[in-house]
């Protein structure tokens, strides 16, 4: 897509895993912009991402669409056509392997499933394992597409299309720019430092997709194209964003946990009509489309302090010498006197405060915390 034929197109990975597809024609973004096998699968929060091996060919029109697809952007629109049947027997098996342990698999199969040839049915699959550049980080991928073609008469054929992608993967925080592209006093950051947190539930990106394409031609001047699309999606993605200390040694890394689940509903029909009125040729396009998206996203909110979480294990380990510790978080000082044993106060990832809650009062505790914070606000 970055050939000469399509100039003005940008396709890329928005970041270094293969689930993020970052689009723009002339400018304009891909929400409006990207259709799967002629319905808009794309919108806020939901990144669909086809596997290119389950595609038969992309279509790249620039400029406005409108008349041909609805509401568009005006930079133009990529449209993904899917492997369809055919009543000629073929098949292939892919195998290729690389570096980072990388291993892609795949299979195609088609052909008629009648003497008369009058269905047909296609098989796609695919598999991709691969390690990343950065430690324990990896981005696999695995991806099944059944479909089916009735032709009951000629000029009429109904294609029934499936298909289930699952994405598997660590996403890859960035690595700050003081210790990769600028000087840090500290020393360089290695490529392969994966800022992340290993024990973190891994990125996933779940699709499952049904399509129903119907094409009648009343005659060679008339033709009806249809087809209704659904698309279950899901995703669960740990967004971890780096931040360095002023000492340039330490990272604080904030974390967004994001869950969205999502379904597309998406239908469009059109009739083509052709011939000559009034001494000159036409093409008359009549269509309507339709599009419903139910999207449900939860993002949480948190902070991986490594200059925190070292200071309290330190302290865990020394009250669970010689018993068991239990760690508590919370803003709620009356709380934390009536049921700890222990208090720490924390003030920029540091231990500024232990205290022993019997020693002090409710009253006393809540003011210490006040003057603690005002400190830091000061």
């Amino acid at each position: 897509m970055r050939y000469d034929s399509c100039r003005g197109v940008y396709s890329g990975n928005n970041g270094r895993a293969a689930v993020d597809e970052n689009l723009s024609i002339r400018g304009f973004s891909y929400l409006r912009s990207t259709f799967v096998d002629g319905t808009r699968q794309q919108a806020f929060n939901i990144d669909v991402n086809p596997e290119p091996y389950g595609l038969e060919r992309i279509e790249v029109l620039r400029g406005a669409a409108s008349v041909l697809y609805g509401s568009t952007q005006p930079g133009g629109i990529v449209n993904s056509v899917s492997r369809r049947p055919r009543a000629k027997p073929s098949g292939e098996v892919m195998v290729s392997g690389g570096s980072l342990d990388r291993l892609r698999l795949g299979f195609d199969v088609t052909d008629a499933l009648d003497g008369e040839g009058k269905v047909a049915a296609r098989l796609t699959g695919f598999l991709r394992n691969q390690d990343d550049l950065a430690d324990t980080a990896f981005n696999n991928r695995r991806y099944i597409a059944p479909a089916i073609s009735f032709f009951p008469r000629e000029g009429t054929k109904i294609t029934l299309l499936g298909s289930y992608q699952k994405d598997n993967f660590r996403l890859v925080p960035y690595l700050p720019a003081d210790g990769t592209l600028r000087a840090n006093p500290n020393g360089v950051i290695p490529r392969e430092r994966f800022l992340g947190e290993p024990g973190l539930p891994d990125d996933n990106v779940e699709t499952l997709g049904a399509k129903l394409i119907v094409r009648h031609e009343f005659s060679d001047n008339v033709v009806l194209n249809h087809v209704t699309g659904y698309r279950d999606y899901s995703r669960f993605t740990n967004y971890i964003f780096p931040l360095l200390d002023p000492g340039e040694r330490v990272a604080e890394r904030l974390i967004f946990p994001i869950t969205t689940n999502a379904n597309v509903w998406s239908t469009d029909t059109n009739v083509q009509i052709k011939g000559e009125w009034l001494g000159a040729q036409h093409n008359l396009l009549i269509g309507a489309d339709y599009y419903q998206i139910r999207d449900r996203s939860v993002t949480e909110g948190a902070t991986l302090d490594p200059a925190a979480a070292n200071d309290l294990v330190e302290v865990l380990r020394e009250t669970a010498a010689g018993g068991t510790a239990l760690l508590i978080s919370t803003h709620d000082i009356f709380r934390a006197k009536d049921a700890a044993t222990l208090i720490g106060i924390m003030r920029q990832g540091r231990m500024v405060d232990l205290i022993d809650p019997a020693s002090l009062s409710g009253q006393e505790l809540d003011k210490l915390y006040l003057t603690h914070m005002t400190e830091r606000a000061a």
